[in-house]
């Protein structure tokens, strides 16, 4: 009706809003920038070549986006630059095979996007 504080139809303050409730820390993703403490990789397995790459010669570096759980499991892995013959598929098997410690926030574990790389070279 008027203008000024109460609940009228004017101009003012209207109802308070309800406060997002805070998403519990293992339901969140945290980029390495936001954690206390960063992903300890305790076994990284190399990638192998496929016979089909070897045969033509393929060398380069295969990255992967993917997530350090807080639940200590490798998981959404994307392929961002990716390889022929296998060797993109070979990248993500080996990924799978990580082991680490979850990084931490406020003393918790929490789950931790990163970027990997796995180069195939031939000798």
């Amino acid at each position: 009706m008027g203008i000024g504080t109460g609940t009228g139809g004017g101009i003012g303050p209207g109802p308070a809003l309800t406060p997002t409730p805070e998403v519990p820390y293992y339901e969140r993703v945290f980029n390495v920038k936001d954690v206390d403490k960063r992903a300890v990789i305790l076994s990284n397995p190399k990638a192998g070549y496929t016979e089909e790459a070897r045969q033509n010669k393929i060398q380069g570096t295969v990255v992967l986006r993917l997530i350090l759980s807080a639940k200590g499991t490798v998981e959404q892995i994307r392929v961002v630059t990716g390889l022929p013959y296998g060797l993109s598929e070979k990248a993500i098997a080996a990924a799978h095979q990580i082991k680490f410690q979850p990084a931490m926030k406020d003393g918790h574990p929490v789950s931790m996007r990163v970027a990997l790389e796995y180069s195939f070279n031939l000798y």
